[in-house]
């Protein structure tokens, strides 16, 4: 049981007649326990103690890390790595996802690891070190916490996902977009996550015809939580209908990006 500052706790106990709880009386001040009512079977009911007030006399036992024994208590932050099974798939690593059971308390860490050339990586959100080159990638968690108070993970019902690197582009072709007039103005808007101008390319164009339109004037937003807007405006001939591909790659460093939404209009 993790306890945490401020609130309150209550213990059950009940027995058979194999044993006995210690009562002690109300002037025994040091082991005092009142909130709460202490129950007997007389043979028929259960009924509450009302005679007069009881405590009940227990010790608790509390975990430490970092000593056994009488061993005095290193004293600061504690740090304990634990090696699970090592991460493994045929083709290469691209990411991993951790799904499991996490009790951190406040001042305490958790955290998950991969070795990557001799050196233990902590994972984080958007990890870049991850290249899609490893087959095989030692795996541990790292705990850190006090001598008395540490996180915890349950491994029963956890699960590590794993999956391959992702392509370097990609073409994406919509459908064929039927507008209710002609026009000759069309703009598309597509909003771009991870997306960083040195790294990745996002090309949006229009088919309509034989006419493949790749000189759109594109204008960049970027919104509150750091994704990209960006508006594709496209100047054509006397059009009722047309196409939108959007081409994207990476040149491999830092995460992919993705297009999360794609809206098109005609002005």
């Amino acid at each position: 049981m993790f306890l945490r500052a401020g609130a309150r706790v209550a213990i059950h106990v009940h027995s058979t007649y194999d044993h006995e709880f210690a009562f002690c009386d109300n002037d025994d001040a040091p082991f005092q326990v009142h909130q709460g009512n202490f129950w007997f079977f007389d043979g028929t009911i259960f009924r509450i103690w009302n005679s007069s007030r009881r405590s009940l006399r227990f010790l608790a036992h509390y975990a430490t890390w970092g000593r056994w024994g009488d061993q005095q208590s290193p004293g600061g932050q504690l740090r304990y790595d634990v090696n699970l099974q090592p991460l493994q798939l045929a083709g290469g690593i691209g990411s991993v996802d951790v799904l499991a059971n996490h009790i951190i308390p406040a001042a305490c860490d958790l955290h998950y690891e991969v070795q990557i050339a001799g050196v233990w990586r902590p994972f984080a959100q958007d990890a870049t070190f991850l290249d899609g080159t490893q087959a095989l990638l030692p795996f541990r968690v790292t705990m850190v916490g006090t001598t008395d108070l540490m996180p915890g993970v349950s491994l029963q019902n956890s699960e590590v996902t794993l999956i391959r690197a992702a392509a370097n582009s990609f073409h994406h072709i919509s459908t064929d977009v039927i507008l209710g007039s002609a026009t000759t103005s069309v703009k598309v808007a597509v909003k771009l996550h991870n997306y960083v101008e040195a790294n990745h390319d996002a090309i949006v164009s229009l088919l309509y015809g034989a006419t493949h339109n790749t000189s759109g004037v594109a204008t960049d937003q970027i919104a509150d939580d750091g994704s990209i807007n960006r508006t594709v405006v496209f100047t054509t001939a006397s059009q009722s209908d047309y196409i939108i591909e959007i081409d994207g790659a990476t040149n491999g460093v830092g995460t992919p990006f993705f297009v999360s939404e794609r809206i098109t209009w005609a002005t």
